[in-house]
């Protein structure tokens, strides 16, 4: 029930932040800023039908009638593809959301109000969302060089996805400190 409650508000978040970009960044491109937005909720659906597999494993591994019923291997086999596809749909909703950052980090450079630095870590960001996702695909030995793919997408998603909320919430603050003084 948690797990559902916490999907039912990461989606609401997203389209919340997929029209809060939108409506941020029309002055610089209303098309693109436009096609951005539904990037963003692309990959929000199809998270969500990837997180319908997660919850395919939590009601088979507590539910003791299916060990009963159909047997250990089975149940076994049955979590694992779960799973895979889990992380398959996932990935797959990952090349939508590196797809989104790439065109946020270009309306972020275009912009005029929030910094370039931003936008191009935003961009590189994005990039390594799809180099990881195609290489998952792709590439057959994609394990032995995992960890690789990992950091070409963890260290600019962190720096850049990290940054750009925490310069708009400084960036509100100081706009409200100026607003009620």
């Amino acid at each position: 029930m948690i797990q559902q409650l916490a999907g039912l508000l990461q989606h609401l978040f997203d389209l919340l932040l997929a029209w809060t970009l939108y409506l941020l960044l029309k002055k610089v491109n209303r098309n693109l800023s436009l096609f951005t937005a539904w990037l963003r909720l692309v990959n929000a659906a199809i998270f969500g039908l990837a997180l319908f597999n997660l919850l395919n494993v939590l009601k088979i591994i507590n539910n003791p009638k299916y060990t009963e019923i159909i047997g250990d291997f089975y149940l076994q086999t049955q979590v694992l593809l779960s799973l895979d596809s889990f992380n398959h749909t996932w990935l797959i909703g990952l090349i939508f959301f590196g797809l989104h950052l790439i065109l946020l980090g270009y309306l972020i450079v275009k912009s005029n109000f929030i910094p370039k630095v931003i936008g191009i870590l935003l961009f590189i960001a994005g990039i390594g969302y799809l180099i990881d996702s195609f290489a998952y695909f792709i590439y057959p030995d994609y394990d032995s060089v995992k960890e690789v793919f990992q950091i070409i997408v963890i260290l600019p998603g962190i720096i850049g996805e990290f940054s750009f909320p925490l310069w708009l919430l400084i960036k509100g603050f100081i706009s409200k400190k100026k607003f009620l003084k």
